[in-house]
Protein backbone atom coordinates (compact mmCIF):
# COMPACT_ATOMS: atom_id res chain seq x y z
CA UNK A 1 0.00 0.00 0.00
CA UNK A 2 2.63 2.13 0.94
CA UNK A 3 4.55 1.10 -2.29
CA UNK A 4 1.41 2.45 -4.64
CA UNK A 5 0.99 5.38 -2.88
CA UNK A 6 5.14 6.66 -3.58
CA UNK A 7 4.48 5.42 -7.01
CA UNK A 8 1.61 8.07 -7.49
CA UNK A 9 2.34 10.98 -9.32
CA UNK A 10 2.10 14.37 -7.56
CA UNK A 11 -0.56 16.65 -8.99
CA UNK A 12 0.90 20.49 -10.09
CA UNK A 13 0.96 22.76 -7.25
CA UNK A 14 0.70 26.45 -8.03
CA UNK A 15 4.17 28.14 -9.16
CA UNK A 16 6.66 29.03 -6.87
CA UNK A 17 6.96 32.83 -5.75
CA UNK A 18 10.32 34.52 -6.74
CA UNK A 19 11.41 37.40 -4.65
CA UNK A 20 10.69 39.90 -6.99
CA UNK A 21 7.36 39.16 -8.25
CA UNK A 22 4.44 40.86 -6.54
CA UNK A 23 2.17 39.26 -4.14
CA UNK A 24 -1.07 37.92 -5.91
CA UNK A 25 -3.92 39.90 -5.73
CA UNK A 26 -7.21 38.37 -4.60
CA UNK A 27 -10.88 39.74 -5.28
CA UNK A 28 -8.93 42.99 -6.48
CA UNK A 29 -10.19 45.08 -9.09
CA UNK A 30 -7.77 45.21 -12.15
CA UNK A 31 -6.39 48.78 -12.47
CA UNK A 32 -4.86 50.45 -14.95
CA UNK A 33 -1.27 50.32 -13.61
CA UNK A 34 -1.66 46.35 -13.49
CA UNK A 35 -1.83 46.70 -18.00
CA UNK A 36 1.03 48.51 -17.70
CA UNK A 37 3.39 46.33 -15.34
CA UNK A 38 5.15 43.14 -17.34
CA UNK A 39 3.31 39.36 -16.16
CA UNK A 40 5.28 37.35 -14.09
CA UNK A 41 7.61 35.47 -14.97
CA UNK A 42 7.61 36.88 -18.81
CA UNK A 43 10.73 36.00 -20.87
CA UNK A 44 10.45 38.47 -22.66
CA UNK A 45 12.18 42.11 -20.54
CA UNK A 46 10.08 45.33 -20.60
CA UNK A 47 10.97 47.81 -23.01
CA UNK A 48 12.82 50.50 -22.20
CA UNK A 49 11.59 54.00 -21.48
CA UNK A 50 15.16 55.77 -22.04
CA UNK A 51 15.24 57.96 -25.08
CA UNK A 52 16.66 56.46 -28.04
CA UNK A 53 19.86 58.25 -29.45
CA UNK A 54 19.44 60.61 -32.78
CA UNK A 55 19.60 59.10 -36.04
CA UNK A 56 23.26 59.98 -37.68
CA UNK A 57 23.04 62.57 -40.04
CA UNK A 58 22.90 61.44 -43.74
CA UNK A 59 25.89 62.33 -45.84
CA UNK A 60 23.55 64.63 -48.04
CA UNK A 61 22.93 66.89 -44.62
CA UNK A 62 25.43 69.30 -43.92
CA UNK A 63 27.47 69.50 -40.71
CA UNK A 64 26.75 71.25 -37.56
CA UNK A 65 28.93 73.93 -37.76
CA UNK A 66 31.91 74.09 -34.28
CA UNK A 67 30.71 76.72 -32.06
CA UNK A 68 32.83 79.93 -32.52
CA UNK A 69 35.23 80.59 -29.43
CA UNK A 70 34.38 83.10 -27.03
CA UNK A 71 37.08 86.02 -27.95
CA UNK A 72 40.28 86.67 -25.84
CA UNK A 73 41.19 89.93 -24.00
CA UNK A 74 43.48 92.38 -26.22
CA UNK A 75 46.85 90.23 -26.69
CA UNK A 76 49.50 91.90 -24.29
CA UNK A 77 52.98 92.63 -26.73
CA UNK A 78 55.81 90.41 -25.22
CA UNK A 79 59.19 91.63 -24.75
CA UNK A 80 60.77 88.96 -26.48
CA UNK A 81 59.27 88.64 -29.64
CA UNK A 82 60.66 88.96 -32.66
CA UNK A 83 59.04 92.45 -33.70
CA UNK A 84 60.14 93.99 -30.63
CA UNK A 85 63.74 92.40 -31.45
CA UNK A 86 63.41 93.43 -35.19
CA UNK A 87 62.15 97.25 -34.30
CA UNK A 88 65.36 97.18 -32.06
CA UNK A 89 68.08 96.17 -35.01
CA UNK A 90 65.97 98.58 -37.19
CA UNK A 91 66.52 101.11 -34.54
CA UNK A 92 70.29 100.33 -33.82
CA UNK A 93 71.27 99.74 -37.45
CA UNK A 94 69.54 103.44 -38.25
CA UNK A 95 71.55 105.12 -35.37
CA UNK A 96 75.05 103.43 -37.11
CA UNK A 97 74.07 104.71 -40.33
CA UNK A 98 73.72 108.29 -39.39
CA UNK A 99 76.79 108.59 -37.05
CA UNK A 100 78.64 107.06 -40.35
CA UNK A 101 77.85 110.25 -42.22
CA UNK A 102 75.01 111.51 -45.05
CA UNK A 103 76.30 109.29 -47.64
CA UNK A 104 75.78 106.15 -45.22
CA UNK A 105 72.64 107.00 -44.16
CA UNK A 106 71.15 107.78 -47.41
CA UNK A 107 72.68 104.34 -49.16
CA UNK A 108 70.45 102.91 -45.84
CA UNK A 109 67.29 104.65 -46.34
CA UNK A 110 67.48 104.07 -50.19
CA UNK A 111 67.78 100.53 -49.73
CA UNK A 112 64.16 100.72 -47.47
CA UNK A 113 62.71 102.62 -49.70
CA UNK A 114 64.00 100.27 -52.35
CA UNK A 115 61.80 97.72 -50.62
CA UNK A 116 59.34 99.52 -49.07
CA UNK A 117 57.85 100.08 -52.99
CA UNK A 118 58.61 96.28 -54.04
CA UNK A 119 56.04 95.58 -50.74
CA UNK A 120 53.63 97.77 -51.74
CA UNK A 121 53.57 97.53 -55.16
CA UNK A 122 53.08 93.41 -54.77
CA UNK A 123 49.68 94.53 -52.39
CA UNK A 124 48.37 95.93 -55.77
CA UNK A 125 48.72 92.57 -57.89
CA UNK A 126 44.97 91.50 -57.50
CA UNK A 127 43.70 94.50 -58.27
CA UNK A 128 42.85 95.95 -62.08
CA UNK A 129 45.24 98.60 -62.02
CA UNK A 130 48.97 98.53 -60.46
CA UNK A 131 51.77 100.92 -59.99
CA UNK A 132 55.02 100.66 -62.69
CA UNK A 133 57.65 98.08 -60.37
CA UNK A 134 60.54 98.81 -61.65
CA UNK A 135 60.03 102.57 -61.64
CA UNK A 136 58.29 102.95 -58.22
CA UNK A 137 61.32 101.00 -57.05
CA UNK A 138 63.74 103.11 -59.04
CA UNK A 139 62.41 106.47 -58.36
CA UNK A 140 61.86 105.64 -54.41
CA UNK A 141 65.53 104.96 -54.05
CA UNK A 142 66.69 107.67 -56.39
CA UNK A 143 65.35 110.26 -53.95
CA UNK A 144 67.05 109.79 -50.93
CA UNK A 145 70.40 109.70 -52.83
CA UNK A 146 69.98 112.83 -54.19
CA UNK A 147 69.13 114.37 -50.55
CA UNK A 148 72.74 113.28 -49.70
CA UNK A 149 73.65 116.06 -51.86
CA UNK A 150 71.52 118.81 -51.44
CA UNK A 151 68.23 119.57 -50.55
CA UNK A 152 67.38 121.11 -54.42
CA UNK A 153 68.63 117.60 -55.57
CA UNK A 154 65.98 115.74 -53.75
CA UNK A 155 62.83 118.14 -54.66
CA UNK A 156 64.59 117.95 -58.20
CA UNK A 157 64.79 114.17 -58.10
CA UNK A 158 61.30 113.84 -56.73
CA UNK A 159 60.01 116.06 -59.99
CA UNK A 160 61.43 113.78 -62.23
CA UNK A 161 60.42 110.79 -60.96
CA UNK A 162 57.00 112.17 -60.69
CA UNK A 163 57.04 113.43 -64.23
CA UNK A 164 58.15 109.88 -65.54
CA UNK A 165 55.89 108.09 -63.66
CA UNK A 166 52.95 109.88 -65.57
CA UNK A 167 54.38 109.87 -69.39
CA UNK A 168 55.82 106.08 -68.77
CA UNK A 169 53.08 102.97 -69.10
CA UNK A 170 54.45 99.97 -70.07
CA UNK A 171 51.15 98.17 -69.67
CA UNK A 172 48.28 100.60 -70.73
CA UNK A 173 46.05 98.26 -69.67
CA UNK A 174 47.58 97.87 -65.91
CA UNK A 175 49.78 100.65 -65.35
CA UNK A 176 48.45 103.23 -63.01
CA UNK A 177 50.81 106.12 -63.24
CA UNK A 178 49.21 108.11 -60.11
CA UNK A 179 49.64 105.04 -57.58
CA UNK A 180 53.28 104.89 -59.50
CA UNK A 181 53.65 108.37 -58.50
CA UNK A 182 52.38 108.13 -54.78
CA UNK A 183 54.80 105.48 -54.08
CA UNK A 184 57.76 106.27 -55.59
CA UNK A 185 57.27 110.17 -54.64
CA UNK A 186 56.00 109.44 -50.83
CA UNK A 187 58.24 106.82 -49.72
CA UNK A 188 61.31 108.10 -51.86
CA UNK A 189 60.54 111.91 -49.71
CA UNK A 190 60.01 110.11 -46.20
CA UNK A 191 63.29 108.34 -46.75
CA UNK A 192 65.05 111.23 -47.99
CA UNK A 193 63.96 113.39 -44.52
CA UNK A 194 66.72 112.13 -42.07
CA UNK A 195 69.01 112.61 -44.83
CA UNK A 196 68.67 116.22 -45.33
CA UNK A 197 68.55 116.58 -41.46
CA UNK A 198 71.83 115.03 -40.94
CA UNK A 199 73.14 117.73 -43.51
CA UNK A 200 72.41 120.05 -40.54
CA UNK A 201 74.25 117.59 -38.31
CA UNK A 202 74.52 114.72 -36.04
CA UNK A 203 72.46 116.02 -33.03
CA UNK A 204 69.47 117.05 -35.29
CA UNK A 205 68.80 113.84 -37.35
CA UNK A 206 69.29 111.74 -33.78
CA UNK A 207 66.64 114.11 -32.53
CA UNK A 208 64.25 113.23 -35.17
CA UNK A 209 64.84 109.43 -35.17
CA UNK A 210 64.18 109.59 -31.66
CA UNK A 211 60.73 111.35 -32.17
CA UNK A 212 59.96 109.09 -34.44
CA UNK A 213 61.41 106.28 -32.79
CA UNK A 214 59.50 106.64 -29.52
CA UNK A 215 56.52 107.24 -31.53
CA UNK A 216 56.56 104.22 -32.88
CA UNK A 217 57.53 102.12 -30.27
CA UNK A 218 54.90 103.75 -27.44
CA UNK A 219 52.38 103.31 -30.00
CA UNK A 220 52.69 99.71 -30.80
CA UNK A 221 53.47 98.52 -26.99
CA UNK A 222 50.76 100.63 -25.61
CA UNK A 223 48.51 100.31 -28.40
CA UNK A 224 48.34 96.71 -28.95
CA UNK A 225 47.19 95.87 -25.38
CA UNK A 226 44.71 98.94 -24.83
CA UNK A 227 41.03 98.72 -25.17
CA UNK A 228 41.03 101.83 -27.03
CA UNK A 229 42.65 102.58 -30.36
CA UNK A 230 43.28 106.11 -29.30
CA UNK A 231 45.33 105.40 -26.19
CA UNK A 232 48.84 103.89 -28.22
CA UNK A 233 49.07 107.38 -30.31
CA UNK A 234 48.55 109.28 -27.12
CA UNK A 235 51.41 107.34 -25.11
CA UNK A 236 53.39 108.26 -28.18
CA UNK A 237 52.80 111.82 -28.13
CA UNK A 238 53.67 111.91 -24.43
CA UNK A 239 56.74 110.01 -24.75
CA UNK A 240 57.35 112.68 -28.04
CA UNK A 241 57.51 115.78 -25.41
CA UNK A 242 60.04 113.48 -23.08
CA UNK A 243 62.42 113.74 -26.03
CA UNK A 244 61.56 117.48 -26.59
CA UNK A 245 62.62 117.90 -22.97
CA UNK A 246 65.47 116.96 -22.90
CA UNK A 247 66.54 118.21 -26.27
CA UNK A 248 65.77 121.48 -25.06
CA UNK A 249 67.69 120.87 -21.58
CA UNK A 250 70.97 118.99 -23.57
CA UNK A 251 71.67 120.00 -27.35
CA UNK A 252 71.44 123.97 -26.96
CA UNK A 253 72.27 125.01 -29.63
CA UNK A 254 71.05 124.19 -32.14
CA UNK A 255 67.63 123.53 -30.08
CA UNK A 256 67.17 126.45 -28.01
CA UNK A 257 64.27 128.91 -27.42
CA UNK A 258 61.05 127.46 -28.54
CA UNK A 259 62.15 125.57 -31.57
CA UNK A 260 62.67 121.79 -29.47
CA UNK A 261 58.40 122.33 -28.79
CA UNK A 262 57.82 124.06 -32.13
CA UNK A 263 59.33 121.02 -33.83
CA UNK A 264 57.69 118.23 -31.03
CA UNK A 265 54.49 119.60 -31.35
CA UNK A 266 54.71 119.40 -35.69
CA UNK A 267 55.83 115.69 -35.31
CA UNK A 268 53.43 114.84 -32.51
CA UNK A 269 50.59 116.55 -35.15
CA UNK A 270 51.49 114.37 -37.80
CA UNK A 271 53.05 110.89 -36.72
CA UNK A 272 49.45 109.61 -35.86
CA UNK A 273 48.51 110.26 -39.48
CA UNK A 274 51.08 108.47 -40.85
CA UNK A 275 49.65 104.76 -40.66
CA UNK A 276 46.46 105.66 -42.58
CA UNK A 277 48.46 108.04 -44.99
CA UNK A 278 49.89 104.90 -45.66
CA UNK A 279 46.89 102.80 -46.26
CA UNK A 280 46.37 104.88 -49.94
CA UNK A 281 49.81 103.27 -50.84
CA UNK A 282 48.03 99.44 -50.45
CA UNK A 283 45.85 97.80 -52.53
CA UNK A 284 45.64 95.22 -49.87
CA UNK A 285 45.14 96.92 -46.29
CA UNK A 286 45.80 94.04 -44.55
CA UNK A 287 48.97 93.41 -46.67
CA UNK A 288 51.87 92.27 -44.92
CA UNK A 289 54.44 95.32 -45.62
CA UNK A 290 57.03 95.56 -42.95
CA UNK A 291 59.56 98.06 -44.83
CA UNK A 292 56.21 100.29 -45.47
CA UNK A 293 55.78 99.99 -41.80
CA UNK A 294 59.45 101.45 -41.34
CA UNK A 295 58.50 104.73 -43.08
CA UNK A 296 55.09 104.99 -42.77
CA UNK A 297 55.59 107.40 -39.65
CA UNK A 298 57.68 109.77 -42.30
CA UNK A 299 55.23 110.09 -44.59
CA UNK A 300 53.62 113.36 -43.38
CA UNK A 301 56.26 114.27 -40.51
CA UNK A 302 59.83 113.47 -42.38
CA UNK A 303 59.10 116.43 -45.08
CA UNK A 304 57.41 118.84 -43.31
CA UNK A 305 59.47 118.44 -40.22
CA UNK A 306 62.97 118.83 -42.25
CA UNK A 307 61.29 122.14 -43.94
CA UNK A 308 61.02 123.41 -40.57
CA UNK A 309 64.38 122.17 -39.13
CA UNK A 310 66.00 123.84 -42.21
CA UNK A 311 63.90 127.52 -41.07
CA UNK A 312 64.32 126.86 -37.34
CA UNK A 313 67.57 125.42 -36.75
Amino acid sequence: MAKRKSNQRRRPGPPERRSGDPAPSVGRTLRLDDLLLPPTGASAAAPSLAPRPAPAPTSSAEPIPAPTPALEALPTPQADGPIIRLGAVWAVATFIAAGAGVVALAVWYAVVAALAALQACRSWRKRPREPVLQLAMGGAALIPLAAAISLPAAVGAAGAVAITALFYRPDPRRSAPALTVLVAVGLGMAAAAPVLVRRLGLVEVIVLLSLVGVYDASAFLVGTGASRSWEGPVAGIAFMFAVALAAAAVFVPPFDGISPWVLTALAAGLAPLGPRAAQALLGEPNARVPAVRRLDSLLLLGPLWTAAAYLLL
